[in-house]
């Protein structure tokens, strides 16, 4: 698909969560092939991360200010914004996207039902295409597999309990032997004789995880940023299971939990071929806090 026949700066506008911004880096691939350079605004927190987990010369990940620094979804004045980027530059070889909530040309088409697909409808839309190119976000990603943590010689599990508000779920230690990894929590109480191992593998980059998730004996994610890494990595165990937040709509009084089994259908471009794990649904190891 090509969009142009010339080089063109590409400012990308992401809704600034992170594993949003993991979830649309397949397009930004993509235009990147296509002979473009690609600027994504993130949250200041999150350029670090970021530029190491993608190594790119043509992608750029530029610290901005945010309305709600714990959330992180939307540059204020952000037409304004975009209008100095216009000024300043050659508008012809300049253009901006938008993803999620950021601007209301395309907040329309953005549905937690499909998402992240709905980001992939956003931006058939402003390329003005005719489907939705979701066979993109199946693509190979290309992480950076430098300088990855060692993997302990003994069973492993793991896991992310957490999200950007809290935890969908606790894994329970004691219903394995096996040593339980999770890089933002430590699963173990201090007296526990893997308290300390486990907590070497907390705080570190995200790129420096991704030979643990591939080799673990089995793979319990929150609907995160992980999970959203994790989906498109050679795993190799079978046993990959993912733990949704709540859905927060006001109609649903009960708390139901996101499903993201559409990920793995045809209708959204998941390959009958692939080295890509599908992950099952888990009840939540918590109750909901409507329950």
């Amino acid at each position: 698909m090509i969009i142009y026949n010339y080089s063109m700066i590409i400012h990308i506008f992401p809704q600034n969560g992170y594993g949003d911004i993991i979830n649309i880096l397949p397009l930004v691939f993509h235009l990147v092939d296509e002979g473009n350079i690609c600027k994504l605004y993130v949250c200041h927190r999150m350029v670090d991360n970021l530029s190491r987990l993608i190594l790119s010369n043509n992608i750029k990940f530029i610290g901005t200010d945010v309305v709600d620094n714990s959330k992180c979804t939307i540059i204020p004045n952000i037409k304004q914004f975009v209008r100095q980027i216009y000024y300043r530059n050659n508008i012809k070889r300049n253009k901006c996207l938008f993803f999620g909530k950021t601007d209301s040309y395309i907040k329309s088409l953005f549905n937690m039902e499909t998402i992240p697909f709905c980001y992939y409808d956003q931006f058939a839309v402003q390329y003005k295409l005719p489907t939705s190119p979701y066979d993109i976000f199946w693509k190979q990603h290309r992480f950076n597999t430098t300088n990855q943590l060692q993997q302990p010689d003994i069973k492993y599990i793991f896991t992310h309990t957490s999200y950007s508000i809290g935890h969908t779920f606790k894994y329970d230690y004691t219903t394995t032997s096996a040593l339980v990894i999770d890089p933002c929590t430590n699963t173990y109480p201090p007296t526990h004789p893997n308290y300390q191992l486990a907590q070497s593998f907390i705080g570190h980059h995200l790129y420096r995880y991704l030979e643990l998730i591939i080799n673990a004996d089995e793979v319990h994610l929150s609907d995160s940023v992980f999970f959203c890494i994790a989906i498109h990595l050679p795993i190799i165990t079978e046993k990959c299971y993912y733990y949704p937040r709540e859905t927060q709509s006001s109609t649903d009084p009960l708390g139901t939990r996101y499903n993201y089994d559409y990920f793995w259908s045809t209708k959204f471009g998941y390959p009958t071929s692939t080295n890509c794990r599908k992950f099952t649904l888990k009840p939540p190891h918590i109750p909901s806090s409507h329950e």
